[in-house]
């Protein structure tokens, strides 16, 4: 008989709950694995000397407060609340699921979240909620199963110790990394180095980064190798657009890490060298607004606008692009059902999403005829089904410009969209293969060196 943990029942040998109060019975030693991990830590600042002289209900409220935006914050980016202690928050990202880009969610988590309280603390005078923060990426040992949930702590490491001693550092109102999360992180996030912050029981200075907003150094680096066909498959497409004013529509297909972002990094140089431009926006498994965010970014991105604009700045700044793009009348009309797709709150919603697309085919077109254009449309196996279907439309409807539509997938996107760009006259797919041995010897040596002991490190990596 199993005698359960909380109540003391006597259960039958096969329960797996307990027959009397519902609590799982532990019919084995939990499970721990060693993982990567990326740990957010954020703490409110002075809260312990506010607290010694404020009414316990008040001081509830502003914890209470502070949880909620930190919990929501957390599960919208696909962490995992750790725990809470005091006036602290700790979430974990890659841990018990792991995605490809942890340490970003995090940074991303860190910034939505110091941006939520300071929104609360402008709309409730005398609140004076103000956090800090910080992530670290690390190894720790994780608890697998139903560890956590009964109490026990999610992730152990030193990876936790060195979150909170950054995040003691940090300014009010800033967000801290340490260095294997810039590392992960700089080609997508935008950061501005500090000293090193001596931690405490640290023998040596931790070097950190102040998190400043989306933007980061660009992607790829190194050598360009084993990609030469198809890239020369790119820049025939780009040469046919341009030359015959015929939009094209390129999907490049691979899975995680076999270098799709290397191969248009390459492709947008020539594009860049020979006179075009190319605006770049990304889907993400998180975060969606309006539904069309690679859209919303290439049009933040032609027209200069900042997340953190205001939406009257934004505003006034995507009238400005427009003015430049098209006639006087026109842009005031386009330029309503674009502010909708940035989604400003300025204008009365539509329920008609057709002036929208046309708003959207309107502003590519005025792109293409300022100048040839290529406009990327990255990770779009996690676009949502109107940003898919926008870029059918576009790929349609888009008339007499030099413009080619670039779109980098994984091939799950054929399970969505299995027909994307079919029957259309101008479209070529390009599929990615793994390098050959000796390309990836190439990659490998350019981070590793060529020196005779890295050998067999190079050759077990291929």
């Amino acid at each position: 008989m199993l005698a359960c943990g909380r109540c003391g029942r006597s259960n039958d040998d096969d329960a797996r709950f307990c027959q009397a109060c519902g609590a799982p019975l532990r019919t084995e030693a939990p499970q721990q694995e060693r993982k990567l991990i990326s740990v957010l830590f954020v703490d409110i600042v002075g809260s312990t000397a506010r607290a010694d002289h404020e009414d316990p209900e008040d001081v509830r409220d502003r914890l209470a407060l502070f949880y909620d935006t930190f919990r929501i914050q957390t599960e919208r980016f696909g962490g995992t609340v750790e725990k809470f202690i005091g006036d602290a928050g700790v979430a974990v990202f890659g841990a018990p699921l792991a995605h490809g880009d942890d340490a970003e969610r995090a940074v991303r988590c860190g910034l939505a979240t110091v941006a939520a309280v300071a929104e609360l603390d402008d709309e409730r005078p005398g609140l004076d909620l103000r956090i800090r923060g910080a992530v670290c990426t690390g190894e720790a040992v994780v608890s697998l199963g139903t560890e956590h949930e009964r109490g026990e702590a999610l992730a152990t490491g030193d990876v936790l110790n060195t979150a909170a001693r950054l995040q003691g550092a940090a300014e009010p109102g800033t967000l801290l990394v340490g260095e294997e999360t810039y590392r992960a992180t700089r080609r997508s996030i935008r950061y501005t180095p500090i000293d090193p912050v001596a931690a405490r029981g640290k023998s040596e200075p931790v070097s950190a980064w102040v998190a400043v907003g989306e933007g980061g150094e660009g992607r790829g680096f190194g050598p360009f190798v084993g990609r030469d066909r198809e890239l020369d498959i790119l820049t025939t497409v780009w040469a046919s657009a341009v030359s015959h004013d015929r939009p094209q529509l390129v999907t490049v297909l691979g899975p995680p890490g076999i270098g799709k972002s290397r191969l248009l990094q390459e492709f947008v140089d020539r594009v860049e060298t020979n006179g075009g431009r190319a605006i770049a926006g990304r889907s993400l498994p998180y975060e969606e607004q309006t539904g069309y965010r690679t859209s919303a970014e290439q049009l933040k991105r032609a027209g200069g606008i900042l997340e953190t604009d205001p939406p009257e700045v934004a505003r006034a700044k995507l009238m400005s692009l427009l003015s430049q793009l098209l006639t006087e009348r026109e842009a005031a009309e386009i330029g309503r059902y674009l502010s909708l797709l940035l989604g400003l709150g300025l204008d009365e919603p539509s329920e008609d999403r057709t002036p929208l697309f046309f708003a959207v085919r309107r502003f590519v077109e005025g792109l293409g005829l300022q100048r040839p254009t290529v406009l990327v449309f990255e990770d779009l196996h996690w676009a949502e089904t109107s940003q898919l279907d926008l870029l059918e439309y576009l790929s349609t409807h888009v008339r007499d410009v030099p413009v080619a539509f670039v779109a980098l997938a994984r091939p799950e996107l054929l399970d969505a969209r299995p027909t994307l760009g079919g029957g259309l006259r101008a479209q070529t797919t390009v599929p990615l293969e793994p390098l050959e041995a000796a390309d990836a010897a190439a990659v490998a040596a350019t981070a590793l060196g060529t020196s005779p002991e890295r050998a067999a490190t190079i050759q077990r990596l291929v």
